[in-house]
């Protein structure tokens, strides 16, 4: 179980957060391209294996790295017991770090970057067409 939760929620949290930038690139299209064609089924479908295999391969690192470790820990009456803790054996720290800081550049950074520009651009669109609607009619002229 030690490799398995920590390999899981990273593969969640990859999951989910690619989903997301997916359908944000999608709306961004749908909104600026309306009429270009929608993408198709088999498109989707290889889009959402490419996301699961990407998302496996970013969590892979921390189900290689972990494993169980017993330490040994004194209490206050001098008894000995030893502790299971899930540690990193595998990774030198600084790999270690190296990895966390491209899981922060790619469960959010990137994410950040690409939903907030295809969110502001479509705001933009929607925002000047609206704008061009409302100026087109008060320049109507009056019978």
């Amino acid at each position: 179980m030690c490799p398995f939760c920590p390999f899981v929620q990273v593969l969640s949290v990859n999951v989910s957060v690619f989903t997301l930038t997916a359908i944000a690139v999608d709306r961004h299209r749908a909104v600026l391209n309306p009429l270009s064609a929608p993408p198709s089924k088999l498109r989707a479908k290889a889009l959402l294996g490419s996301i699961w295999i990407l998302a496996a391969l970013l969590a892979t690192p921390m189900a290689v790295a972990l494993s169980v470790t017993y330490v040994e820990e004194n209490d206050h009456a001098g008894h000995v017991y030893t502790k299971p803790f899930c540690i990193n054996t595998r990774l030198s720290n600084n790999h270690m770090m190296a990895y966390r800081l491209i899981l922060v550049s790619v469960q959010y950074l990137t994410p950040l970057c690409v939903i907030s520009y295809a969110y502001a651009k479509m705001a933009l669109r929607l925002w000047d067409q609206e704008h061009r609607v409302t100026h087109n009619i008060l320049e109507m002229p009056t019978l």
